[in-house]
């Protein structure tokens, strides 16, 4: 039985843990990570979920994600589920998510990192990733209106896609 911290509204940890997938109360919050890899081409690296997966088996979505676990960091937790999902071991300790969405109950931090790895390099778990791939904004977008990837807005992906390069929003110097 997995748990996670909780925290409140302003993301502070309430010193209490809930169990993975069970509904929050009011005023608990949890924190969701998200990684996505883009390489040279200007493609994002994406994933099949499994078919077992209590949130949109089968579909396609971004390169990596999944709930911070009690005890984690935020980091931490991006940094496991990168390796969990696609076998790809990387340090993200010094890094700050580029963005961070708010949902009715937490929080989705995206990090963005460049990643030139040909498909056949990452490892992936069929228990957790049926399949991956390296698509474009433009084919992504298309996937969506088919309804072969998470519904996520259009105007979202294309922010990431605009950001994986530039922190903020603008360039700064």
């Amino acid at each position: 039985m997995e748990k996670i911290d909780l925290y409140d509204k302003n993301r502070k940890p309430l010193g209490k843990t809930a169990i993975k997938y069970m509904p929050l109360a009011e005023g608990e919050y949890q924190i969701i990570v998200h990684v996505c890899l883009f390489n040279d081409k200007n493609e994002m690296l994406i994933q099949q979920r499994a078919l077992d997966k209590i949130d949109f088996p089968g579909m396609w979505d971004i390169s990596s994600g999944g709930g911070v676990m009690a005890g984690e960091e935020a980091y931490q937790a991006a940094e496991r589920e990168l390796f969990e999902e696609l076998g790809l071991s990387v340090s993200l300790e010094d890094e700050r998510p580029y963005l961070t969405i708010h949902y009715p109950n937490g929080f989705d931090d995206y990090y963005l990192i460049s990643c030139d790895k040909n498909i056949n390099e990452f490892i992936i778990p069929q228990d957790e990733v049926l399949a991956i791939t390296w698509k474009s904004k433009t084919e992504i977008l298309q996937m969506i209106a088919e309804g072969n990837f998470i519904n996520y807005n259009e105007g979202f992906i294309e922010l990431l896609f605009s950001m994986k390069k530039n922190r903020g929003s603008y360039p700064r110097k």
